[in-house]
């Protein structure tokens, strides 16, 4: 069993994070209503291994894609080179986006995967927020995904389902500690063919939808929406995740 930090986790298991996670498809879906006409300017913040960057170049888009781990950005950029697309990829914390693209540049921002919640507030949560509408056109779009924490919270639900296929096992569970505002994510990853595992935790702000819709109104967006899945169904307090769009002014 090997113990690792944030930083060696994900660079561990950077060659496997495509069979975790396989969602590029409904990411595209909900992204699309922001996307015509063609082409866009899009920054992918927390890109991982670019599959959804890659896939917005492929469809004729001008994409940019940051992520802090550099393994992650090498397959990122490999996979950009095999397939002929130009999709720049910095590795860099996604708060410094601002680094990579003038202001009103953008056309829409976009933090898929729980990203967002790994920063250790909602006052964090805005800055982050502010500098995204900084770097949007008038009329620009910030969207995302995390996972419903109203869910999570009033139904003191511990534990996410099980991810398991025939490359690899993804355990998750919660650790609520009285009195303090995040709590410790916990995972055990099991590599199928070499039977290698790796346990990894990381603190996250289990953001509640009426404080992202504060968030938002606060850093000066003017309008945004929540939905319950990417097909943009209505989103309920007992949603399993929370997707949003919000619209820069």
């Amino acid at each position: 069993m090997r113990y690792r930090s944030r930083m060696n986790f994900y660079t561990g298991i950077s060659d496997h994070y495509d069979d975790i996670f396989q969602n590029t498809d409904e990411q595209v879906r909900f992204l699309t209503p922001h996307l015509a006409p063609l082409p866009k300017k899009i920054a992918d913040l927390g890109c991982a291994t670019g599959k959804l960057a890659n896939e917005l170049a492929a469809q004729g888009h001008q994409v940019l894609g940051i992520d802090f781990d550099a393994r992650m950005i090498d397959h990122a950029r490999t996979e950009a080179r095999s397939r002929g697309l130009a999709t720049q990829f910095e590795v860099a914390d996604i708060a410094d986006l601002g680094k990579f693209v003038p202001t009103s540049h953008l056309d829409v921002v976009s933090c898929f995967g729980n990203t967002l919640v790994h920063l250790p507030s909602p006052e964090a949560m805005e800055k982050l927020a502010a500098k995204i509408r900084a770097t949007l056109v008038p009329g620009g779009w910030f969207v995302g995904q995390i996972i419903n924490y109203d869910r999570i919270l009033d139904q003191n639900i511990t534990t996410l389902p099980t991810i398991d296929n025939e490359q690899v096992r993804f355990d998750r569970k919660y650790i609520f500690t009285p009195g303090k505002p995040r709590f410790s994510f916990e995972t055990t990853l099991t590599i199928k063919a070499s039977e290698a595992e790796f346990k990894y935790s990381v603190m996250l702000f289990p953001l509640r939808q009426k404080q992202l819709a504060d968030i938002f109104a606060q850093s000066g967006y003017q309008y945004c929406e929540f939905f319950a899945d990417a097909e943009r169904h209505d989103w309920k307090p007992d949603s399993y995740a929370l997707w949003f769009a919000a619209r820069n002014q």
